[in-house]
């Protein structure tokens, strides 16, 4: 769904903003929590989804129709009459600098800005703005990327609320209070990236200790809401186990005496045969609910390539081992570690979408002993893994498997081997290896990438994928001494390829072996500065 946005516009906003919280009266509140909103809102999209926009600059000419805030020279109707020209304009400028063969219309909810877009030509939807009803309804959202409503949890209510107001403040029924805020003092910038909440038990904080060895005050606890990108609408938050309390003689699963959270399995076999894709992806559809039944989930996944139910089953249980899910032998339940793996596919940090399939033993068992030997051939695959966990495993599935290592970035093919590729060396290390791989590889003081490449991943056991993230980083440091040649080459080498997306958008992106990209141009040849 292409968008537009104002970025001048939501300056103007978040200094509309400032003039009225200083005024400090109750009448401008709904006007202030909308412009925070807007900003908020908006500028944490464009975060979340930086490889999918253009940044278009308007004519400063255009500027003119941009009212000041705090000014008071214009009446109301007349600035919203020249913040609607702005728009305009704007669209007028969108329109002309993108070349596609699709339809372009602008959908708005202004029935006078859709009347006059119409008079200058510009096609248009008028849809008038949603209004909620009064009786209770069910917690969920509509997400522009899945193109589908999806369900929200407590967690990302609370988030949005919190970034709406700054901090707020529960009370249960218990009287147990909580505290989440979004701004404190001491803020790191870390804490910035990852969009923490800072959450506080008020009881704790207010109730003094009123006998020896009583427990402190608990420390504030930070929540992080994992993921970067518009998709994410279930933050993860860790609040206090002091804050949860059950009604009088209730007890959770794991307590119910006889039962177990992980009695209930999808397959049997010791290593379910699924490949990796769909097994993310199947879990996708359980990141966007939060909880379904196996024919609710069935439902859920596309008529046009949904899978027989033996494969949703395997795929079910591979995402289960690996502790993404939970099941109860009726509904199966994302897990919170599926919305970091979430926030990591969107960060492209396979290493950490690793650790976590390493609760899944046939696959730690296979990572070991590359880690251990630095290679593996297909012959002794299932040699390692019947020994390992005791049980026959199928030919088929346990090469199946090795592709998740490939397909995480942990290891690589080298002709007839699968050789290790988990190493993620410092960037001194990571500068050596470069200089020895160049100095093996060179000729003329020319090395061709696709002869670089496999002796520095030989050398150091990184992947092809993890080389080429390393030289993003350390390009500036590497072209001191180095000359990369860009150039516009055929269609790349490499029978690779490693996942990228999210689990909502899943893909598979090939690794080349006679190129890597800096900057997103292609280098083909590596040459020291004489």
């Amino acid at each position: 769904m292409p968008f537009v946005m104002s970025l001048t516009q939501m300056q103007a906003r978040e200094a509309t903003l400032k003039s009225l919280a200083r005024s400090g009266k109750d009448g401008n509140l709904a006007q202030a929590l909308r412009s925070r909103a807007l900003v908020n809102a908006g500028l944490s999209f464009l975060e979340r989804n930086q490889h999918r926009y253009q940044v278009l600059e308007l004519d400063p000419s255009l500027l003119r129709y941009l009212r000041a805030a705090g000014k008071g020279g214009l009446d109301q109707d007349e600035g919203d009459v020249l913040e609607d020209r702005l728009l305009i304009e704007g669209v007028h400028t969108v329109l002309r600098s993108t070349r596609t063969r699709a339809k372009q219309l602008v959908v708005t909810s202004d029935v006078l800005l859709s009347r006059v877009l119409g008079a200058e030509g510009i096609p248009n939807i008028c849809l008038p703005t949603p209004k909620l009803q009064e009786k209770e309804i069910p917690s969920f959202r509509y997400d522009a990327w899945a193109g589908t409503f999806m369900g929200t949890s407590i967690r990302g209510l609370l988030w949005d609320l919190t970034h709406a107001f700054g901090t707020v403040r529960m009370q249960s029924s218990r009287k147990v209070s909580l505290s989440l805020s979004c701004y404190w003092p001491g803020k790191q910038p870390q804490d910035w990236v990852a969009e923490c909440l800072d959450v506080r038990n008020l009881d704790d904080a207010a109730t003094p200790a009123k006998k020896a060895g009583s427990a402190p005050p608990q420390p504030a606890q930070t929540a992080k809401r994992k993921g970067a990108k518009a998709k994410d609408a279930n933050p993860v938050i860790s609040m206090p186990v002091e804050a949860v309390e059950r009604p009088d003689g209730a007890t959770s699963p794991e307590e119910e005496p006889g039962t177990d959270a992980f009695s209930r399995v999808f397959s049997n076999a010791a290593i379910p045969q699924s490949s990796l894709p769909l097994a993310l992806r199947i879990a996708g559809a359980l990141y966007a609910s939060g909880k379904l039944t196996f024919a609710e989930l069935m439902e859920k996944l596309p008529a046009v390539s949904r899978p027989n139910e033996g494969n949703v089953r395997r795929s079910l249980e591979v995402i289960r081992r690996a502790k993404l899910v939970d099941f109860d032998g009726k509904t199966i339940v994302s897990r919170a570690e599926l919305d970091d793996v979430e926030g990591c596919l969107q960060r492209a940090d396979l290493d950490r979408v690793s650790k976590q399939f390493q609760n899944f033993e046939p696959y730690r068992v296979i990572l070991g002993h590359l880690q251990e030997n630095g290679e593996l051939t297909r012959e002794h695959v299932r040699g390692i893994l019947t020994a390992a966990l005791g049980a026959e495993v199928a030919q088929e599935a346990s090469i199946r498997l090795v592709r998740y290592h490939v397909l995480l970035g942990q290891c690589w093919s080298d002709g007839a081997v699968w050789r290790d590729g988990s190493r993620r060396p410092d960037a001194p290390g990571f500068l050596q290896a470069f200089e020895t791989a160049y100095e093996s590889a060179a000729r003329d003081n020319i090395a061709q990438v696709s002869e670089f490449l496999p002796i520095i991943c030989r050398g150091v056991l990184i992947s092809p994928w993890a080389v080429s993230r390393s030289l993003q980083e350390h390009a500036r440091v590497l072209s001191e001494k180095f000359a990369f040649g860009y150039a516009v080459g055929g269609k790349p080498t490499g029978v690779d390829a490693v996942i990228s997306g999210s689990l909502l958008e899943l893909e598979e992106v090939p690794v080349p072996m006679d190129r890597f990209e800096i900057g997103g141009r292609p280098v083909f040849t590596i040459e020291r500065v004489r």
